[in-house]
């Protein structure tokens, strides 16, 4: 767990254009967060799928990690090209 503290400003102060268009809008942090960096890789079965199926194993994942957004700051980054052992990276923060 990684503590920090914030200097506290009111939602109303932060520009509107600041959060994300579809994400969920927080508040002010509360001065704890919980941090969890998950890594994932994709199994070379799913690779292997009709390009049909892929697509919507691609669109449930997208539906889990929008929900997730909803209590949750999440972010998922890809690490291709660039670690052999890893695919994507999430990274989601709670207050």
């Amino acid at each position: 767990m990684t503590t920090t503290e914030h200097t506290h400003h009111h939602a109303a102060e932060a520009p509107a254009s600041s959060a994300a268009p579809g994400h969920h809008r927080r508040g002010p942090a509360k001065g704890v967060q919980s941090v969890k960096f998950s890594f994932f890789r994709l199994d070379r079965a799913a690779r292997r799928l009709p390009e049909a199926e892929r697509a919507a194993l691609g669109e449930a994942l997208t539906n889990l990690l929008d929900q997730s957004t909803q209590s949750m700051l999440t972010r998922a980054y890809t690490t291709v090209g660039t670690r052999a052992d890893v695919d994507v990276v999430l990274w989601q923060v709670h207050d």
